[in-house]
């Protein structure tokens, strides 16, 4: 076997295993790109200065938000009636 020849073999070799393993792996090894909610919570901070007196403040505003659901997720959930419990069902 010529030298030229054995190039030519390791290189279809090495190209047959690289379309395989193109064609075997997964495309989108990643997972999908997530919608990331707001914050629940959110902390401002404001300084002036009092007219009347003239001295410095700060202040300083702290806002919570209890919406911890989607609001289509939270429809579902309220139109799906709860189980009630077998020991609660009088016999």
């Amino acid at each position: 076997m010529k030298p030229w020849q054995l190039v030519l073999v390791v290189l279809g070799v090495v190209g047959f295993h690289a379309v395989l393993f193109w064609l075997i792996a997964d495309p989108s090894p990643l997972p999908e790109g997530r919608i990331v909610p707001p914050p629940t919570f959110v902390a401002r901070e404001g300084r002036g200065v009092d007219e009347e007196t003239g001295e410095p403040f700060i202040y300083r505003e702290f806002r919570v938000s209890t919406k911890l659901a989607l609001p289509d997720v939270l429809m579902e959930a309220r139109a799906e009636p709860s189980p009630t419990p077998s020991f609660l069902l009088l016999p």
